[in-house]
């Protein structure tokens, strides 16, 4: 991966590469070729409103069903206007919505996709999002939550870890992840660390980084993609190996290098994601080689000389404490 940037737009050979064309990006990839192969019943994805007819024409081919939902127009959290009610509830996702038409220009549409009629209508009904519509932020129902999951094909147990721990006031969820998955290293499969990045088997967070049902899940969507793209199948494997220092859901550093316990030393670090307000410590983790848990405490070190120290404290979306994670 040297010269080059980690992350990067994979684009297949055949098999889904026009889907990757039509939006312009390959974010999740590896869940539209698992649908395609059956192996998931359905997913949602965002499409900007322009191509939604490309988008179409692409399912059809592979002889999937599309439909079309809310039009998205995702912001910054910084230009949410104060007068919106609700805004501090936002999450992950920080958007206006606006009912979808034919023949819009601007924004992304939220489409769903599926294998069969049914489990498309199925997923179309609880797979909405919070947004903020005419200055308020639109909640989804609490039962909605609970019934999405498997619509999309996650495992039981995935499913019933995230309803009882994905409440970010109370929670760190991917923290709880990682408390209830045991000693390290996990099984690469079952990293859900890269999974808004492209390289990941698996969409969902599962309810440990060794979930038996996930990485049956994944090894099976890994040995369907292998018979179509093996290139794919090599790039995933890579990024899945890498270690990983994780603050929260949005903040997670990836990392060319070797994890020993608490201490990591690396050549290269990555901030995964693409909000650049997330990518709060890259440029300090940059400067260093080497980095040590202590506690709550990042210690960021060169040739064995302290960089930064970065102390994570308790704040109201910020809970739970970072971990180190490595994947084989």
């Amino acid at each position: 991966m040297k010269g080059r940037r980690v992350f990067e737009t994979f684009t297949p050979k055949r098999f889904c590469r026009e889907f990757v064309a039509v939006r312009g990006h390959s974010l999740q990839l590896s869940s539209l070729m698992a649908v395609v192969k059956g192996l998931k019943p359905c997913l949602d994805d965002w499409v900007p409103c322009l191509r939604f007819d490309d988008f179409r024409r692409a399912c059809r081919r592979y002889g999937l069903f599309c439909e079309p939902d809310t039009v998205f127009r995702v912001v910054s959290p910084r230009r949410i206007s104060a007068r919106v009610i609700g805004a501090e509830n936002l999450t992950t996702t920080h958007a206006y919505g606006q009912p979808w038409s034919p023949g819009l220009r601007e924004g992304t549409v939220h489409v769903f996709v599926a294998r069969s009629r049914k489990a498309l209508g199925a997923c179309w009904q609880e797979g909405w999002y919070p947004l903020i519509i005419k200055g308020r932020v639109v909640e989804k129902p609490l039962v909605d939550s609970h019934r999405f999951g498997p619509t999309l094909g996650y495992p039981d147990c995935c499913c019933d870890f995230f309803r009882q721990r994905n409440n970010w006031s109370v929670y760190n969820f991917l923290y709880e992840v990682y408390k209830n998955s045991g000693p390290g290293p996990y099984p690469a499969v079952c990293n859900p660390l890269t999974r808004y990045e492209t390289y990941s088997y698996i969409s969902h967070m599962p309810c440990s980084f060794s979930c038996g049902r996930t990485r049956g899940l994944a090894e099976r969507i890994r040995c369907a993609i292998l018979e179509e793209e093996p290139a794919f199948v090599r790039a995933i494997d890579r990024h899945l190996r890498l270690p990983a220092l994780v603050f929260r859901e949005r903040q997670i550093y990836a990392f060319e290098g070797t994890l020993r316990r608490d201490r990591l030393d690396y050549r290269r670090a990555f901030f995964v994601g693409h909000n650049a307000d997330d990518a709060t410590h890259e440029a300090d983790l940059k400067k260093g080689d080497s980095l040590r848990l202590e506690k709550a405490t990042v210690v960021i070190l060169k040739k064995g000389r302290l960089v930064k120290k970065i102390v994570w404290r308790r704040e109201p979306r910020a809970l739970g404490q970072p971990f180190l994670a490595a994947f084989i």
